[in-house]
This record gives C-alpha cells, sequence and structure tokens, in this order.
C-alpha cells in the first residue's frame, strides 16, 4: 500500500508518547467507571436485584453440613483441629470422625438438594467410588454400608459389629483392635497418625477431605456462583457502558482535532491522512474502534472480558508501531492519523495551505512545503545539490567581501541562477533533496499566518 502524501509541517506522534496518552486515557476511564458504579451500579442496582440474599443462600448451604467455613468474601477453607487438646482431653481425629460420618449418613439424606455422588466429585487418592443407588437415599443401613466402604474401611477402623458379631452399619466405624492398642501406649503419636488419615494438611488427601470436596462438587454451589456473578456483572453495565462512551467518543467530537485527556497531556492531535483538519465523521468512525474495545468488558465471565481487552489492544499498537504513519486500526479505517501538536502546523484544507503559501512566499511554511521540489520539478542550484567547485568557492569569497547586512544576502540568495538539471549526474531527486524538518518553534511564524490554521500552535 502506497503511503500517503503528509504535509511537511506536521510531525507523527512517537509511539511511546502515543501509548502514554492511550494508559491515561484508560486509568481516567476507569476512574469515572468506579465513581459511576459507586453512584448508581452498587446503590441502585446490586442492592437491589437480590445480590446479598443470594450471597447468603450460598453461604449457607456450604456452612450447614459442618464441613468448611465461609468468610466475608465468599471463600471456603477446610476445618482444622489439633491432634489432640490436653486442656479438654479432646481428639481431633474424633471431631473429623463425627462430622465426617454424619455429613454422608444424617445430613445428606435429610436434604434431597444435595447429591451424595456428585459428577464432578471422585476421591483424590485415585480410587473408584462405588456407584450409589439413589433410591436408597432414605435406606440408613444401605447409606452407612456405602459410606463406610467409601471413607472408613482401610487400616485403622472397621465396621461396628453387633452381639454376634455381624456389621452395624447405622453405627459409626470404630477403630481397629491393632489401632486402638497403639492409642493406649502412645497416644500424641497415635492421635498424629489418625488426624492424618482424616485430614493430611501437606497433601489435602483423607475421609475429611473427601467429605469436603463431596460438599464442593455439589451442583449448586456453581449454580450459585453465576447467579451472584450475574448479578454483579448487570450492576457494572452501566459504568462500562457511559464512561468509554463519554472520554472515546463524546470527548473527542466536542474538543478539537480529536483530542481526548490523554492526547492533551501529551500533545496529540487527530488530523486527516494527508495532515489537514479531520472531519468529524472521520473522527467519529476512529473512536468506534477503541469504544468497541471497552465493550468486551461486557463479557459476563469478566475475566474472559478483561483478556479480550488486552489482547485487542496488544495487536492494536502492534499495528501502530509497524505503519508508517504510525496508524492504528481505527487511524487507517478512518484515514486519519495522531500528530505532535507541539511541533506541527496544520490547515484545514490543502485550499487554505495553498492560499497562505500565495500570500507569505517567503514563510517557513512556503519553503517547506514547496510542491514544485516535491514533484521532481524544480531546478535546484548547485548549492542545493551540494555541489562545490573552484568556480562557487570564488564566487562565495567574492560576495563576502561586499555583503554589509544579513538582508542584503538574502536578497542576493533569492537571485541566484538556475542550472541545467540535465547536466548533472542522473541520480533520483529524493538523493539530493533534504526531507523538510517541521518547525520547532512555531512562534516565529507572522501573526497572519495563524487565520489559516485550526487551532493555534502549541
Amino acid at each position: 500500500m502506497r503511503k500517503p502524501r503528509v504535509s511537511p509541517t506536521v510531525n507523527t506522534l512517537q509511539p511511546v508518547r502515543r501509548i502514554l496518552g492511550s494508559v491515561l486515557d484508560a486509568v481516567f476511564t476507569v476512574a469515572i467507571m468506579a465513581l459511576l458504579y459507586g453512584l448508581i451500579g452498587y446503590p441502585l442496582i446490586l442492592k437491589n436485584n437480590g445480590y446479598y440474599e443470594t450471597t447468603a443462600e450460598r453461604k449457607a448451604f456450604i456452612e450447614d453440613p459442618g464441613l468448611l467455613s465461609v468468610n466475608e468474601r465468599g471463600q471456603y477453607s477446610y476445618l482444622e483441629f489439633r491432634d489432640y487438646d490436653e486442656n479438654v482431653d479432646v481428639f481431633g481425629y474424633k471431631t473429623y470422625e463425627k462430622i465426617t460420618w454424619e455429613y454422608f449418613t444424617v445430613f445428606l439424606p435429610a436434604h434431597p438438594d444435595y447429591e451424595f455422588a456428585p459428577a464432578k466429585f471422585g476421591k483424590t487418592q485415585g480410587e473408584k467410588l462405588t456407584p450409589f443407588d439413589a433410591s436408597k437415599r432414605e435406606d440408613a443401613a444401605y447409606v452407612g454400608q456405602w459410606t463406610y466402604e467409601n471413607f472408613f474401611k482401610g487400616d485403622y477402623y472397621v465396621a461396628a459389629k453387633d452381639g454376634d458379631g455381624n456389621p452395624v452399619y447405622t453405627a459409626t466405624p470404630v477403630l481397629n483392635d491393632a489401632t486402638s492398642a497403639s492409642l493406649a501406649n502412645d497416644k500424641l503419636q497415635t492421635a498424629r497418625i489418625l488426624r492424618g488419615f482424616f485430614n493430611s494438611y501437606q497433601t489435602e488427601k483423607g475421609a475429611y477431605i473427601e467429605a469436603a470436596k463431596n460438599l464442593i462438587a455439589q451442583p449448586k454451589i456453581p449454580a450459585y456462583d453465576n447467579l451472584i456473578s450475574q448479578k454483579q456483572w448487570l450492576a457494572t453495565i452501566p459504568s462500562i457502558v457511559i464512561a468509554p462512551i463519554l472520554l472515546y467518543f463524546v470527548l473527542p467530537l466536542v474538543l478539537p482535532n480529536g483530542r481526548s485527556i490523554g492526547k492533551i497531556i501529551v500533545s496529540g492531535a487527530v488530523l486527516n491522512e494527508q495532515g489537514f483538519t479531520a472531519r468529524r465523521g472521520q473522527i467519529a468512525l476512529r473512536q468506534a474502534i477503541p469504544l468497541a474495545l471497552w465493550m468486551l468488558l461486557l463479557i459476563p465471565m469478566i475475566y474472559v472480558g478483561v483478556m479480550a481487552f488486552l489482547f485487542a489492544i496488544a495487536l492494536l499498537y502492534i499495528f501502530v508501531v509497524m505503519s508508517p504513519l504510525k496508524q492504528g486500526l481505527g487511524d487507517r479505517l478512518a484515514k486519519t492519523i495522531v500528530v505532535n501538536a507541539k511541533t506541527s502546523i496544520w490547515f484545514r484544507s490543502e485550499a487554505d495551505l495553498e492560499a497562505y503559501i500565495e500570500s507569505h512566499p517567503n514563510s517557513l511554511v512556503a519553503k517547506s512545503n514547496n510542491k514544485d521540489k516535491q514533484d521532481h520539478k524544480y531546478a535546484p542550484t548547485k548549492e542545493e545539490y551540494g555541489i562545490l567547485d573552484s568556480s562557487m568557492i570564488g564566487q562565495a569569497r567574492e560576495s563576502a567581501k561586499t555583503i554589509e547586512s544579513f538582508d542584503e544576502f538574502e536578497s542576493r540568495e533569492d537571485k541566484r541562477e538556475p542550472i541545467d538539471a540535465d547536466s548533472l549526474p542522473k541520480k533520483p531527486a529524493t538523493e539530493f533533496i533534504e526531507e523538510p524538518k517541521p518547525e520547532e518553534n512555531a512562534s516565529t511564524l507572522d501573526d497572519e499566518e495563524t487565520r489559516f490554521t485550526d487551532d493555534k500552535p502549541q
């Protein structure tokens, strides 16, 4: 794609400053989002859409079985008990034994909204659960046997027995003879081993951990989480929509040259591709791209929205760095560029530029914007070609002897005689003509020049 001809009186904004301006715009946008959320989202939406009631229901659903605790942020954690508390003569494993057994044999049968074997639940040891017959959830003996075989049976526990030595699955399992003897001989060490059977802190394994993970896998918990997230998302919609519209669309259309807060701080301005004042339609089309990016935050899954937003921003700045005119996607669609307002001079249109050049032929703008040079039709002098010969050096010496003032030197310079370009070495004109440099200090232009500019030079 051919690079458009840009007026040499404008200077594109450096990518680093452009990125800084975008970061500042984003910071102001997030600040306004937070303000709008505090004024609208939280008091008018979140408090009235059932968010707190749903959060309380979720907390109760998790805490009622007595296996987990939930903090104010809704995060749950395992319960921890000491191996042996000498002050009250209580073994930690006995507490774990009680809450684990009662969760499966007492709580679950009495609460049909909890499942015995949720689809996402599997033992951490990698063993398969014995299939549970849901039609027998009220059969205490069946439930007790299922619980014993899946969570208690092993090196330390056996099923309770009646007087005839038959297993009684409606009663809590008991320690086997070897473990009971070990507990009597070495209370602290055995208590530590038994506590590890229920809750191994380092590996997060054990009968109690399995029961807790059964609770975490209950399908109602993610259903509560989704409902809570949806209610939070609804409360953020006004701030996500209003703030970017104000800063990325309304403000650039109201302020001159498509400026935003960030562009004002870094001295940026939006012009068309030729370096003249951009139309409002161009600015609107350009600003539609960053506005659309902010709308990615409306994706209900907030982390997905944030990642998509950041990825799109990164792609846009790859466009900027690789573009000859440092244009982003919005600039390319709208045919605009971002220039440095401090080192650039621009006009409303090319007609205004030509009018100014015609009325100010000796101005800096006229010299830097000489169309004849850009079209390679200008017959340059020897000095402009950079050619020095003995005749030129001699002429310069003689001329220097008679110069009395700088004005006299200027007037003589305008009377130089052009040479025949065909007599010079055949090289592209671009090798001899130096690219015009933008004005570093716009104040050197006379006052009349600013009549044709859309803004005063910064």
